[in-house]
């Protein structure tokens, strides 16, 4: 419905993991540098708007850019999500039974989705998922504000410094270059490589 070209179909589906996973040693870097619940704040509310803006895309090429940045924005809430629950239960049971629940979410909420999804597609088409998806995590975000619980800060300096700290402490350039080089490799598998062509039945 927004003329993707072939040779980009799977990328709205691949790019939001590639972005993920090459982000994520940044992200917890800095989560662990500014603070958990800041982080999570961040990614949780630019995952949501990211997600409606996937609604709202009118070109192939527009949702791509959005996927991925998609995947930057969960690559800020990951690490930040398991030092909020590392911090604020304490370790026994309780934080065994937490962890149990974040880890069976994802499976469960992988297969709920893709039945969910599937019946919207049938009925309302394929925006209605971006539409709720990214509503509900923006709703989540405003309530989180009060939810989240706040855990103590290891930096007591002003903002300036902290984000000097951020740009000093963490090692930009190996991220970005590790990042860049999954990013190409994925490319070049995916789109410069041609496919495999299986042989013609003569009949």
């Amino acid at each position: 419905s927004i003329s993707l070209e072939r040779s980009l179909y799977l990328w709205p589906s691949s790019v939001y993991g590639l972005t993920s996973g090459a982000a994520l040693l940044i992200a917890g870097s800095i989560a662990d540098i500014v603070g958990a619940r800041p982080v999570e704040l961040t990614g949780i509310t630019f995952l949501g708007i990211f997600t409606l803006a996937c609604g709202f895309a009118q070109s192939g090429a527009q949702l791509v850019v959005f996927r991925a940045l998609q995947g930057v924005a969960l690559a800020l809430h990951l690490p930040a999500s398991v030092a909020i629950i590392t911090g604020a239960v304490p370790s026994g049971r309780a934080r065994n039974l937490v962890f149990a629940c974040l880890g069976f979410s994802q499976p469960l909420g992988f297969a709920v989705g893709l039945v969910l999804s599937g019946v919207m597609i049938e009925r309302a088409g394929w925006r209605i998922g971006f539409y709720l998806t990214g509503g509900c995590l923006l709703a989540v975000a405003v309530g989180a504000i009060w939810t989240l619980p706040k855990l103590p800060s290891q930096n007591q300096d002003g903002v300036v410094a902290l984000w000097k700290k951020v740009g000093r402490e963490i090692d930009w350039v190996g991220g970005l270059v590790s990042s860049g080089g999954l990013a190409i490799i994925a490319y070049v598998l995916a789109y410069v490589l041609p496919p495999c062509s299986l042989p013609s039945k003569k009949s």
